[in-house]
Formats: structure tokens, C-alpha cells, sequence
């Protein structure tokens, strides 16, 4: 879960129901789809994903009501390098305004998050930052700065400040590794991991990643990727690191319960709602049990 600290989207605000209308219009225009039936496929509180009857493709509605992505050139660039490195399913098209796109259908998704899982992470940290760099300038970033509870925003500097002691180096980051954004599909010579979803990618400190990792998924799972993660690096959980992962999970839950905030009041369905709810309640289950609250 990642958040901006601004209120609306800057990529347009349609609601879902005219995201769709745009979407079959576009496919229409192109010959290949002209007629194509959308099939419900699958729905979440930001998505709606339908199947392109008779193609091995899927619809991704983005919901723009609760979206805050500030730049969608970063998301495509993203997206389509994640892609041609082969960490990301083929993209075939995004709409400009991210209104929604059209990508392959790739095995399902990820109930469990498999050890691999942390080898797919590292090659993404390396080889997207190594492209993208030249184009995006440096890593720069200021998790502080997200906040707007002023009370907050001073922990975060704190927390910052611990995360950069840790040995890990910022790279470009995905932001939003929770169920859903994770692909996975079985073969004879294993497990194959797809990453989707980068709406919010962008600079950032590899904890943070990892954070996601330890608050959005069951902590065993979470646990076993983070140290392979480190081991991949040649890391091993030093009080150092140690620190980092705590302060990274505070600022995670921090702007995560930030975020769940400004959706609520943005979301209009009671369905949206829910799903929202629940979500916060996870997080301040969290906070409260890393003692975040006093």
C-alpha cells in the first residue's frame, strides 16, 4: 500500500463504469480485438480485471477514484522494462491517463508467497534501478514528507534515518508487493513469479519493499524471503539491519494507515468500504502490536 501526499489523482478521475466504456472503445478501434467479449475475471479495491474472450489477455480497469499515482510515464516505464526483463507479464497497452491496460495472462495469483519470491525482488532492485536510473535521475526520496500528521512526520525522521544505516543501498522500488501484485505460475523446472502493478513504483530504500513484504503477507512467508533476501546480498540480520527492518515496518504502517484514511473518504462503494476497513484494521492491529501507539 503506498500513498501520495496528494488528495486526487493527477492521471484523470473517471469513475470505473466510464474507465470501461473507454476501454471497449479502444479496443474496438484496434483490429485484432474489434468485437472482443470482456468476461469478469477477477475484482479488488483499486482493480477490475476482465478476460478478452478468445485472447490469452486481461483487462485492467484502474480505479481512479482511489488511485494517487503522481506520474504515469514513470508506471509505463516501469511496467515495460519490468516486462522485457521478464519480471512483469507482456504489457500491451496502458492508457496514458491510467484509465486502465491491457496485459497477458499469466499463471494466477500468488496465495503464498514462495521463497523465490526474494531472488524475483533482487533482480528487480537491480536490473530495473539500472535502467530506469539514467532516465529518472537519482534516488532521491522522503518518507517523512508523506506524513501529515506533524507528530508522525518527527518519528519518520527518526525512522528514516535508521533505514538508511542499513547496508542495503536505495534502488528503484515497486512500493505495493501485498496478494494480488504478485504472479505465479508452476513449470516441470519450477516456480515462475511475475510482478504487476506499478502504479506507485518509484525511488526508495529496499526495506521498504521488504516492509511490505513482512506487513501484507504471513509472517513466516515474509520472514523466509527477507533473510534469503539478505543472504542474496550477502547479508546476514545484524542488529544494524536489524533496526532498519523495524524502523522500515513503522513507516510502512505509518503511511499505510495514511492511506487507508484518505480512501475511505474517497471510496463510494459500500463493497470499496469494506475492503478498506478491513484493510486499516489489519494495520493498526500491527501498529499496536509494535507498540507504535505510544
Amino acid at each position: 500500500m503506498w500513498v501520495s501526499r496528494r488528495r486526487a489523482t493527477l492521471c484523470g478521475a473517471e469513475p470505473m463504469n466510464t474507465s470501461l466504456d473507454l476501454a471497449k472503445q479502444w479496443l474496438n478501434q484496434q483490429s485484432e480485438f474489434k468485437g472482443t467479449n470482456l468476461v469478469p475475471f477477477a475484482a479488488g479495491t483499486a482493480n477490475t480485471l476482465y478476460q478478452l474472450e478468445g485472447h490469452d489477455l486481461l483487462l485492467r480497469l484502474h480505479n481512479q477514484q482511489l488511485s494517487m499515482t503522481d506520474d504515469c510515464a514513470r508506471e509505463y516505464a516501469t511496467f515495460a522494462e519490468s516486462a522485457q526483463l521478464g519480471l512483469a507479464p507482456k504489457l500491451v497497452h496502458l492508457d496514458e491517463h491510467h484509465r486502465f491496460s491491457i496485459i497477458e495472462r499469466f499463471g494466477r495469483s500468488a496465495s503464498v508467497l514462495p521463497i523465490e519470491a526474494a531472488e524475483t525482488l533482487l533482480r528487480f532492485h537491480q536490473q530495473v534501478t539500472e535502467s530506469l536510473a539514467p532516465r529518472f535521475g537519482g534516488a532521491t526520496f522522503d518518507y517523512p514528507s508523506l506524513l501529515l500528521d506533524p507528530d508522525r512526520q518527527r518519528k519518520a525522521k527518526i525512522w528514516q534515518q535508521r533505514m538508511l544505516q542499513s547496508r542495503l543501498r536505495p534502488c528503484w522500488c515497486h512500493y505495493d508487493l501485498g496478494p494480488g501484485n504478485w504472479l505465479v505460475q508452476a513449470k516441470s523446472s519450477g516456480l515462475t513469479l511475475r510482478l504487476i502493478d506499478f502504479e506507485y513504483s518509484n525511488w526508495g530504500h529496499p526495506w521498504w519493499d521488504l516492509a511490505c513484504l513482512l506487513c501484507e503477507w504471513p509472517m513466516n512467508e515474509a520472514d523466509a524471503i527477507v533473510s534469503r533476501y539478505l543472504q542474496l546480498n550477502q547479508l546476514t540480520m545484524t542488529d544494524r539491519e536489524q533496526q532498519a527492518r523495524g524502523a522500515a515496518v513503522s513507516l510502512y504502517l505509518a503511511v499505510s494507515l495514511q492511506w487507508c484514511d484518505g480512501a475511505l473518504a474517497q471510496a463510494k462503494s459500500k463493497t470499496q468500504q469494506q475492503l478498506l476497513q478491513t484493510r486499516r484494521r489489519h494495520y493498526q492491529k500491527l501498529w499496536t502490536g509494535n507498540g507504535l501507539d505510544h
